[in-house]
């Protein structure tokens, strides 16, 4: 690789993060901070068992990981070799909330290779539907092979073996991201009726450009109706700090700020709270809503899929239909509406403290490190 090819490299990572890792502990690498740092902070928020790194650097930017992306797909080979070079045996284990992103891949293969425990520890439920669920589109990966993985529920056991996994190292824990909705007490609006609108990435749908077009609609679409029903919106982008918000909607609601807001700041939890209807397209804030008995529509047409409508969360195909819908909620919320059996299942519902569970699983997998270590 050339100098400037190099040096390139040297801005995007720190390969010496590796260097000086506790003994008696899992590394994690840091990435994004509020989906899969968050995780990770939520199952151990005193580091006890694992130890973060800053392996690449300002993953949390968008920009940087465009950047980090594009060094890796264009030098793959030389990204191996440093890696080969950096993952020191020694290392009792790393632990990945995915590992299907061929970044994460390469590292959790080598791992493997050099018997380096690799652990998973899923962030992510769902996407648009079962079949683009946890897939890189680049490679095709679309299965863990990270030796332990500790999961939400059957639902992803069910697609990974599916897809030809063994199941060897699969047990399910339940989420800890759904265990955070064990609030005691819950905060009442009692402002206007508060609309949340939960915007995502459309990289999980077959036709993106006609699904990012579609969710902009859905955008104007709220925007107008809470500007002329004189209702309080809040619309939120997506946790790994893209803003999808059109430039030109910003511009023409943006001195409405009683009416429309542009929020990303507050605790996922809270907005719901802060809330009566939650509105997504497929959003996993859809099934937290509903958990913590709001209003939860999920927006479907021809250009996107969804999966909620399976699992019981009121679905509307039109905004003709959207528009009678959220007109009719009037305070009404989920509270009193079962949740199935399918839902509990296939989500690990049932599970009253994943994170203490996954803990435990740690200390165990350390445990039995040590053991083989002494034989």
């Amino acid at each position: 690789m050339s100098t400037i090819g190099m040096n390139k490299a040297e801005n995007l990572f720190n390969w010496e993060a590796f260097a000086s890792i506790p003994d008696n502990k899992f590394v994690y690498i840091n990435w994004i901070k509020n989906t899969c740092d968050k995780l990770i902070n939520m199952v151990d928020p005193d580091q006890e068992i694992i130890f973060p790194i800053n392996f690449f650097k300002k993953p949390n930017s968008p920009q940087n990981r465009i950047k980090i992306h594009q060094f890796v797909k264009q030098n793959r080979s030389v990204y191996r070799d440093k890696l080969e070079q950096v993952l020191d045996s020694n290392i009792k284990g790393i632990v990945f909330t995915f590992d299907w992103y061929f970044m994460f891949r390469d590292i959790v293969d080598l791992a493997n290779k050099k018997g380096i425990l690799t652990i998973l520890i899923p962030h992510e439920g769902v996407f648009s539907s079962e079949d683009r669920y946890y897939l890189d589109r680049e490679y095709g990966y679309d299965i863990p092979i990270c030796k332990h993985c500790l999961l939400w529920g059957e639902l992803q056991k069910r697609v990974f073996i599916g897809r030809g996994h063994s199941g060897a190292g699969f047990v399910i824990v339940g989420a800890p991201k759904i265990e955070a909705l064990t609030f005691t007490t819950m905060k009442t609006v009692k402002t206007a009726t508060t609309f949340l609108l939960v915007l995502q990435n459309m990289d999980c749908q077959s036709d993106i450009k006609k699904a990012v077009k579609f969710q902009n609609s859905i955008i104007e679409f709220m925007c107008e109706y809470a500007v002329n029903m004189h209702k309080r919106l809040v619309i939120r982008n997506p946790p790994n700090n893209v803003d999808l918000i059109p430039s030109s909607i910003v511009a023409k609601y943006k001195l409405l700020n009683d009416l429309v807001l542009f929020n990303n700041t507050d605790d996922p939890l809270d907005a719901i709270n802060d809330s009566e209807v939650v509105l997504s397209i497929n959003s996993t804030m859809l099934l937290e809503a509903k958990l913590m008995g709001k209003r939860a529509i999920s927006i479907a047409s021809e250009f996107v899929e969804t999966l909620w409508e399976a699992y019981g969360v009121e679905t509307v195909f039109t905004f003709k239909q959207l528009e009678k819908s959220i007109a009719s909620s009037n305070g009404l919320s989920d509270s009193e509406l079962s949740i199935s059996h399918r839902l509990i299942t296939d989500f690990g519902l049932s599970f009253p403290s994943p994170s203490h569970s996954i803990k435990k699983y740690l200390f165990g997998y350390m445990n039995d490190l040590y053991r083989n270590n002494n034989h």
